[in-house]
């Protein structure tokens, strides 16, 4: 499909962040295109009215979609976005997020690898950008990513939302959804795209095709990293407890166990940035260990995301 002209889509889930998003579109609008691809973005607001409408009618480098899905969850507006590219006839979905911005070659990157490796999704690293100076433990526990080395054609077992590239045509022969057990605590998109690995599609990674992440001053806390990291466990849970039931017990169980020993190793880290990545871990496997018994905790949604 190379030679031939083809329809990208480049779609952004958005929710109550109009800054984030004006600055993902004005990325968009510098992105270095492939040759005879034809470029549309689409920009699915998650809330109960439009809010961004003017920062829609500002960008003028491609042509842009924009819908509203007032059902509030990760799942609801992710599932949108794939019924969108199925209607407007997108022979590949690139995605990123309300809070990332694309370096020029992002898209040109996920394009050329998809190709050359023959891949299903192609996927590369977020890295983060601070908006202020970061705490001195946030630095030395890098607690968020600021370098990710991986080769180019490695083949993965799963890949995020926040940056990825995806062919429909095998979304068209193997329809996969995102499952709603995951709609307010994360995790979806690896569940989604390793289903997509389990049903024989390949999934690489591209190291160039970079998006990078702000990281505004109030998720530079322990009280962010903390929530951030629960939710992961609470992930892992609904993912154990999709497997079977004993499975899921057993994850919890295991979950328990770990957070026993990361509590007792805690007065043996003396700094301030070790202390905090040993109590995140903690706080992880507990999240693994509640999650057993499905408690409604939500980390995104209306008001969260």
């Amino acid at each position: 499909m190379s030679d031939t002209a083809f329809k990208i889509l480049i779609a952004i889930p958005t929710h109550r962040r109009p800054g984030g998003l004006d600055n993902a579109l004005r990325s968009i609008a510098a992105l270095t295109a492939p040759a005879a691809a034809s470029i549309e973005v689409l920009v699915v607001e998650n809330d109960r009215q439009k809010t961004v409408q003017p920062i829609i009618d500002a960008f003028e480098r491609f042509a842009i979609h924009y819908v509203l899905e007032d059902k509030p969850g990760l799942v609801h507006v992710r599932n949108r976005i794939l019924h969108e590219a199925a209607r407007l006839n997108a022979d590949y979905l690139a995605g990123m997020d309300d809070d990332e911005t694309a370096s020029p070659q992002w898209l040109a990157a996920l394009w050329d690898g998809l190709n050359r490796f023959g891949a299903t999704v192609a996927a590369g690293p977020t890295l983060s950008r601070f908006e202020t100076e970061p705490p001195l433990w946030i630095r030395r526990g890098n607690f968020f990513k600021t370098e990710v080395e991986r080769p180019t054609g490695r083949t993965l077992k799963r890949a995020a939302a926040g940056n990825f590239m995806l062919d429909l045509r095998f979304q068209n022969k193997h329809p996969v959804q995102y499952d709603m057990r995951f709609n307010f605590i994360g995790g979806e998109d690896s569940d989604f795209f390793s289903r997509i690995a389990a049903q024989g599609g390949k999934i690489v990674w591209i190291q160039e095709a970079v998006t990078y992440e702000t990281v505004p001053a109030e998720r530079m806390t322990l009280r962010y990293v903390f929530k951030r990291d629960f939710r992961i466990g609470l992930g892992r849970a609904a993912k154990a407890r999709k497997k079977s039931l004993l499975f899921g017990i057993l994850s919890g169980v295991f979950g328990l166990l770990i957070a026993h020993l990361y509590a007792i190793t805690l007065p043996f880290h003396w700094t301030r940035a070790s202390f905090a990545k040993r109590l995140c871990k903690l706080v992880k496997q507990l999240g693994v260990f509640i999650g057993l018994f499905r408690m409604d905790f939500k980390a995104y949604g209306a008001g969260s995301q």
